[in-house]
């Protein structure tokens, strides 16, 4: 029902939120993961913004580990991914694997986003003998490395595998995964607006 002319107030708004970017950009992810499934039209683009997203997303958390356990972690954010996630893994004596998921995935998925992020332009060039449909045949087209990558199937490894390593992360440091995926904001309100804030 619409509010009438009446029913407006003037107060004063105080907020506040606790800003989560993981939280933020691994929902963003499930969003646009749970789309691309739907194999509409125009899902590459969407397996290609999910893959980032993980990216983005696990950095994200590194950072905000990061800051939990270290008063200095400013000092370090300007450091590469990897860089970070050493230092957080040996302080919390957490093992890794590079060559078993979800480490694995994790260096694929950087490797993906620096590409990405440093896009060049390329001409590719090959020479098959297929057999189909013809018009299946036309539409194929010469991939790039990146773009070889921009699946279903990555996707989702990306968002599990991300998922996973945040879980032994936050576990191993002692923390609560519940309270890295809570949302924390509040509101006052003051009705007396006249007098000085």
């Amino acid at each position: 029902m619409p509010h009438e002319k009446s029913d407006k107030v003037k107060v004063k708004v105080k907020r506040s939120r606790e800003v989560k970017p993981f939280n933020e950009l691994a929902s963003a992810n499930y969003v646009i993961l749970d789309n691309a499934k739907q194999n509409r039209a125009g899902c590459f683009y969407e397996y290609l913004t999910s893959i980032m997203l993980s990216a983005f997303s696990f950095e994200a958390y590194l950072n905000q580990i990061g800051s939990k356990l270290f008063d200095y972690w400013d000092q370090m954010e300007r450091l590469p991914w990897r860089n970070k996630m050493t230092i957080i893994t040996a302080h919390l004596k957490l093992g890794i694997d590079q060559k078993r998921r979800p480490f694995k995935t994790i260096s694929s998925l950087f490797k993906f986003r620096n590409m990405i992020a440093h896009c060049k332009p390329e001409l590719l060039n090959t020479e098959t003998i297929e057999e189909g449909n013809m018009e299946e045949i036309r539409r194929k087209k010469p991939l790039t490395e990146w773009e070889n990558l921009c699946s279903l199937e990555f996707a989702q490894q990306a968002y599990d595998d991300v998922g996973k390593l945040v879980k032994m992360i936050h576990d191993k440091a002692g923390f609560s995964i519940d309270d890295l995926y809570n949302r924390v904001y509040g509101y006052e309100i003051n009705r007396n607006t006249s007098s000085p804030p």
